[in-house]
């Protein structure tokens, strides 16, 4: 399995049947016309009630060969000018490949991030000049071990004589299979790692002209970049494997999340969420050099001068510390900077309500889209925060709920999505199980493990009733290519129940 494309054609052969007993087994009270499209009719005329509503997915896989090949074509042209391994070509090769593949899921949950092409001729093509030598190191020989025992980095740049050096660890392609999933996540976090020291090179002269007033703001501006850019490797996934702790001295914590095996979860989230306030232009912007204020100064323009004076004000005070030698997961213990950091997470909050109060319901296509970002930010960025007994408080001091609310409610007014019950009640708790997440996993009968979809745009929902009550089947393709349904209930009040299923 080189990428995702060939398990989802094998599965896409076999999907009418599998379908069919899905629905059979399961959610008898459903009847699909065509089970070999993944897409199907919106009914706009008529609510759950009295027949199902099927909402499309505006997001389908497809991989753009055209434009792969185009940029394949460019790439091997600074290739032919360097002298890179065998093995470092491959790479880079694969990295091209999988961004082409991947990237467009992701701009579905970001407002402004740049085309594929221009993506990947930034972060990628046009950075293979800048770049002296690349040393993939086989994780499982002496080089290897001496490497991490030496730098405990997985990958490390360096300037050259003639550029930058970058050294990154592998595992070598021989004692993969690339048909288990284990392999190929692990392959893919090389292919991550090496994307992750290719943006430090994009990045290198821009962030030296830089006067960083803390270690913590110069490691979200540098690393929380590098992670931030790294995720487009991969396809999105609900599933998020990496966790850092900040502790306060009576044992309660702030937990971040990320992708399998993604470098700096701590600083991305604080980076992630900068994007949102300032824009990717912006952020990007000061990865090429653009001074600091720049940030300061976006953020000022669509919130306000106080807050981003407060952002600002926080970002500078939250401790420098790093990770804790006795517990690796542990970042630090400060009660100062689990108080700032729950701050500048209700800061934020604050403005996503303001922008969920500004958009504007005659274009209902932006409001649709502002789903998957809110929703993104939910499942991404946010951190939960744990009392002392290890049980969840977010509800404490992020007001989700009401935004969820409110969320909903611009929905129903720009007529972004059809009528899923006459009861407006019902209606709007509809939406609001569309906006829901989070990142438990749910057993199939199989013991496969699902999770809930990674974005709305590539989800296709069916609302009916069962038994008098409603029901929603969401219906998806996860990162593995693996066909994905969740039948889930609720009533007025809110989500009832879950339960997933392979095909």
């Amino acid at each position: 399995m080189n990428t995702n494309t060939n398990m989802y054609i094998n599965r896409m052969v076999k999907r009418t049947v599998a379908f069919l007993l899905c629905l059979i087994t399961l959610f008898s009270v459903l009847s699909f016309a065509d089970a070999t499209v993944f897409q199907l009719a919106t009914t706009a005329s008529a609510a759950a009630e009295t027949e199902r509503v099927v909402i499309e997915p505006t997001y389908t896989y497809e991989f753009d060969e055209h434009l792969y090949q185009s940029l394949l074509k460019q790439l091997n042209a600074q290739l032919r000018k360097k002298k890179f391994s065998k093995i470092a070509n491959t790479f880079l090769r694969e990295i091209l490949r999988y961004e082409v593949e991947n990237y467009s899921q992701w701009t579905h949950v970001y407002p402004d991030l740049p085309s594929t092409a221009a993506f990947i001729k930034e972060n990628l093509i046009n950075v293979i000049p800048q770049i002296q030598t690349i040393k993939l190191i086989d994780l499982d020989t002496e080089a290897g071990r001496i490497f991490h025992e030496k730098t405990d980095y997985s990958g490390q740049t360096t300037p050259g004589s003639n550029g930058y050096v970058i050294r990154s660890l592998y595992t070598n392609l021989d004692s993969l299979d690339l048909e288990r999933i284990n392999d190929y996540e692990a392959h893919l976090y090389d292919l991550q790692t090496l994307a992750h020291e290719i943006r430090h090179v994009r990045d290198w002269k821009g962030l030296a002209k830089q006067d960083f007033p803390s270690y913590f703001v110069q490691m979200v501006i540098s690393d929380g970049a590098t992670t931030f850019h790294e995720r487009f490797v991969s396809p999105m996934e609900t599933f998020q494997g990496k966790v850092e702790k900040v502790f306060t001295k009576k044992g309660a914590y702030v937990q971040f999340d990320n992708e399998t095996k993604c470098s700096y979860t701590y600083y991305r989230t604080f980076y992630d969420s900068l994007i949102y306030l300032a824009g990717y232009p912006t952020m990007n912007a000061v990865g090429k050099g653009k001074p600091l204020n720049t940030i300061k100064k976006a953020i000022a323009k669509k919130y306000g001068q106080d807050t981003a004076n407060l952002v600002w004000k926080i970002l500078n005070a939250l401790p420098d510390d790093t990770i804790d030698d006795k517990n690796e997961e542990l970042w630090l213990t400060s009660d100062k900077a689990v108080s700032l950091i729950a701050k500048f997470f209700q800061i934020l909050l604050q403005c996503i309500k303001k922008d969920i109060q500004k958009l504007d319901i005659s274009k209902p296509k932006t409001v649709r889209k502002y789903m998957d970002i809110y929703r993104n930010i939910k499942l991404k960025v946010l951190p939960d925060i744990f009392n002392a007994n290890d049980k969840i408080v977010n509800d404490k001091y992020f007001k989700t709920k009401e935004l969820d609310s409110l969320l909903a409610k611009k929905v129903i007014a720009s007529k972004a999505l059809p009528t899923i019950f006459d009861n407006l009640k019902l209606h709007q708790q509809a939406i609001i199980e569309m906006l829901y997440c989070n990142e438990d996993v749910y057993f199939s009968a199989s013991d496969y493990e699902c999770y809930l979809p990674a974005t709305i745009a590539q989800t296709e929902y069916t609302f009916t009733m069962d038994k008098g009550k409603p029901l929603v089947v969401e219906y998806f393709m996860d990162q593995y290519a693996y066909e994905i349904m969740f039948e889930c209930t609720f009533n007025e009040q809110g989500s009832l129940s879950r339960a997933a299923d392979t095909l």
